[in-house]
């Protein structure tokens, strides 16, 4: 079968059902939800590593490369998710949600290019500005050495080259700016997911950055109007795991034909990932009727 060869049954994932009795007689416990979360988390992880373990249908073509790349990042990113939920060391649990989000806000935007390659172009050019300036601060200050160039710079010279020439760049000190290479921000892309996307996105900038509300939540003791350090693992509720799988499985069922291109691909795959969608949107909504009802 084109593009699942190496695919056999024991590397399936185990579809995991979850507790619908216990979940409709939870009462104020969210136990069963968490449960029910952790498992339903680490089966979509399953099939992303399945999804980006297929091979490129033409592995010279950058831009296939650029989505498979991404859905990499995002396989990674949520095995993490699901190693620290079974560890309980979760401190950056909205932090690495915020990178999922981001990356999956990217892979949708580039996945709706019209087909002229032209986001793929801009996503190449923005990621690769921080590139640039490093280049024109590293031949600043070699001028400045009367032309003496350290090891360390031409070294760091040839792997800004190696890197923008597997894009297609030859001179990565001709990108032009952020404004005219037009790439949107991480908010503009974020909202295309919808408004629930963005506020899940915004929770995870306090621990991204440690700013204050982060130290005082997170890693501080606060009573009676004395500090201490705070060293407990934080406690894990099923909204974060919920919302990393819902996301990621609908874009990847939007778009299956488009990161799979092979037809035996999409047969053998989109039925389950629908079927796992709907187990994780059906819990999700539980969860909120539970919510609402506290």
């Amino acid at each position: 079968m084109d593009g699942l060869i190496e695919l056999t049954d024991e590397m399936m994932p185990e579809r995991y059902e979850p507790n619908w009795e216990a979940l409709a007689e939870a009462g104020d416990s969210e136990a069963q939800f968490m449960e029910d979360a952790f498992y339903l988390l680490r089966e979509t992880t399953h099939w992303f590593a399945i999804l980006t373990g297929l091979p490129l249908a033409n592995p010279t073509i950058r831009n296939e490369a650029i989505n498979r790349g991404l859905l990499v990042r995002i396989t990674k990113l949520l095995r993490l998710t699901v190693r620290e939920l079974h560890s309980q060391e979760t401190f950056l649990q909205l932090g690495i949600a915020r990178d999922v989000i981001e990356t999956v806000a990217t892979l949708f935007y580039l996945l709706d290019d019209t087909g002229d390659g032209a986001r793929y172009d801009q996503y190449v050019m923005n990621s690769l500005i921080a590139e640039r300036e490093m280049v024109r601060d590293i031949k600043s200050n070699i001028q400045s050495r009367n032309n003496s160039v350290l090891d360390i710079e031409e070294r760091m010279m040839r792997s800004i080259e190696r890197t923008a020439a597997a894009a297609g760049i030859d001179d990565v000190t001709s990108i032009p700016s952020r404004a005219q290479v037009g790439f949107p921000n991480a908010e503009a892309r974020v909202r295309l997911l919808g408004p629930s996307a963005y506020v899940a996105y915004r929770a995870g900038s306090s621990e991204v950055h440690g700013d204050w509300t982060d130290v005082y939540r997170n890693h501080l003791e606060y009573e009676n109007g004395n500090f201490s350090p705070n060293f407990n693992s934080l406690h894990v509720r099923p909204q974060v795991p919920l919302m990393l799988a819902r996301l990621s499985l609908e874009i990847v069922i939007r778009h299956l034909e488009k990161l799979t291109v092979s037809r035996d691909a999409v047969t053998v795959l989109l039925e389950p990932l629908k079927d796992l969608v709907e187990r994780v949107k059906k819990v999700d909504l539980m969860h909120e009727e539970l919510l609402e009802g506290l």
